[in-house]
C-alpha cells in the first residue's frame, strides 16, 4: 500500500468535499471542514492572486455593459458568510465578488466576507440568512435540503456527469426556474450556481467495467438513494463512520469507498488504495443565495448590477475549480494510484441502473423537477 505522504495542494481542494443530502448528511462536512487544521501547506499561486488576475481581466471588460447607480443612491453592505478561506472555490468567489462590485459600484455595494464558519456553521448561516441576520451564504445544494427539498435532485446519481454542460443548465433551463421558484418559496433568492467537482470512487480492486462493479464492498453515505445506487451496480454498500474509515480500508473491511478528491487525499484514503475510478456519480455545485425580502427592496440597477457581477465571478471560479481538480488528479498519480476513465458502455450501464433511484426522487419531489433536470441535461 501506498505510504508516501504528500506535500499537498489540500486547502485549494477541502471544501469542496460536502456530503450530499440524506439522512446523517452533514457528518461529512463537518469533519473535513474540522480537518482544515492538517493542510496548512498550500499551492504556490493562491486563489487571492488567481483573483486578482481575474479582476484584471475584469477591468478590461467594457464598462459601458454595467449599469449606472443613481447618485443618491444608497450605499449597501453585503454580509457574505461561508466555510473556508480564499484558497477554496467558496472563498475565491466570494473575494473575486466582492471586488467587482467595489469597482463598478464605485463604492456603493461593499461586501464584507466572513470566512471559515467564523459566523457560525453552514446550516447556523443559511438560517442567519433566512432570518435577515445575514444577507449573503455559499453553500452545497447538501445543505440547502433541509431547507428546500428541491435540492434533493442533486442525489440522482449520474444525471450530471458534464460540468460544463450541467454550468450552462444551471444558468438558464426549465430546471433553473423551478429552484429559482423553490428557493424564493422559502425566503431565499438564488443569485448564482457553480458546478466544481464529483464524488469519485477508490477501491483496492480494478474497476473498468460495470461487471467489475459485482460484489465490491463499498464504504457510503448513510443516504438512502446512494445505497440504492449502489447495491443496483451490484456492489455491497455499507455506512462506516468517517473517522472510522481509513481504519476500515487498512483492515480490509471494505475495499473501496466514494467522496471526491479532497476528502480521498486529506483523509489518506489513497494509502490504502491503489485505484482511483471517475465515475463522476454525484456533482458538487455551489449555491449562491440572498435573502429574499433584501433583494426584493433594491432598486433594479442594485440587482442588475449584482447579477452581473456574479456572473463574471462564476465563469471565473470555474476556471479556478478545474485547475484545482487537475493538480489533485496529479496529486493522487505521484501517489502511485492509478486513474481509471471508464468507457462510455460502462457510463451508460451506470445510468441504468441508476433509473430505480431517479423513481425514488420522484415518489419524494414529484415527475416535474426530475424530467425537468434530466431533460435540460440531455438538450
Amino acid at each position: 500500500m501506498k505510504r508516501r505522504k504528500i506535500a499537498l495542494l489540500l486547502a485549494a481542494i477541502l471544501v469542496i468535499s460536502m456530503t450530499a443530502c440524506g439522512s446523517s448528511g452533514s457528518s461529512e462536512s463537518t469533519e473535513n471542514e474540522s480537518s482544515q487544521e492538517e493542510t496548512t501547506e498550500t499551492t504556490e499561486t493562491t486563489a487571492a492572486e488567481d483573483a486578482s488576475e481575474a479582476e484584471g481581466t475584469a477591468e478590461a471588460s467594457n464598462d459601458s455593459e454595467w449599469p449606472t447607480l443613481p447618485e443618491d443612491g444608497p450605499e449597501i453592505e453585503i454580509i457574505n458568510a461561508y466555510s473556508g478561506d480564499n484558497t477554496v472555490p467558496h472563498g475565491y468567489s466570494a473575494e473575486l465578488f466582492a471586488s467587482l462590485l467595489e469597482e463598478h459600484s464605485g463604492g456603493k455595494i461593499k461586501v464584507t466576507n466572513y470566512d471559515n464558519n467564523s459566523l457560525g456553521d453552514d446550516a447556523t448561516v443559511t438560517q442567519s440568512v433566512l432570518s435577515g441576520e445575514v444577507t449573503m451564504t455559499i453553500e452545497a445544494t447538501s445543505v440547502l435540503c433541509d431547507f428546500v427539498s428541491a435540492m434533493s435532485a442533486f442525489d440522482m446519481p449520474c444525471a450530471l456527469t458534464d460540468v460544463d454542460k450541467a454550468y450552462e443548465v444551471l444558468k438558464d433551463s426549465d430546471f433553473r426556474t423551478l429552484l429559482d421558484e423553490a428557493m424564493e418559496e422559502s425566503g431565499f433568492k438564488l443569485i448564482g450556481m457553480c458546478p466544481t467537482s464529483f464524488r469519485e470512487t477508490s477501491s483496492n480492486k480494478e474497476i473498468r467495467s460495470f461487471e467489475d462493479f459485482s460484489g465490491i464492498r463499498i464504504r457510503t453515505l448513510d443516504n438512502e438513494y446512494h445505497r440504492a445506487f449502489w447495491t443496483a451496480l451490484g456492489a455491497s454498500p455499507t455506512t462506516i463512520a468517517y473517522s472510522e474509515l481509513y481504519m476500515a480500508l487498512e483492515q480490509g473491511v471494505v475495499d473501496a469507498q466514494e467522496n471526491p478528491f479532497s476528502t480521498i487525499i486529506v483523509g489518506n484514503f489513497y494509502e490504502q488504495q491503489d485505484y482511483i475510478i471517475k465515475t463522476d456519480h454525484i456533482m458538487f455545485v455551489l449555491c449562491y443565495l440572498v435573502n429574499g425580502d433584501w433583494w426584493d427592496s433594491l432598486e433594479p440597477e442594485y440587482q442588475e448590477m449584482i447579477q452581473m457581477a456574479m456572473e463574471e465571478t462564476l465563469d471565473s471560479t470555474m476556471d479556478f475549480a478545474k485547475e484545482v481538480e487537475e493538480e489533485a488528479i496529479n496529486t493522487l498519480e505521484e501517489a502511485g494510484l492509478t486513474i481509471i476513465e471508464l468507457d462510455e458502455d460502462t457510463k451508460s450501464q451506470m445510468v441504468e441502473a441508476a433509473q430505480d433511484v431517479y423513481d425514488m426522487v420522484r415518489a419524494d419531489l414529484g415527475d416535474e423537477i426530475v424530467d425537468a433536470l434530466l431533460n435540460a441535461m440531455e438538450e
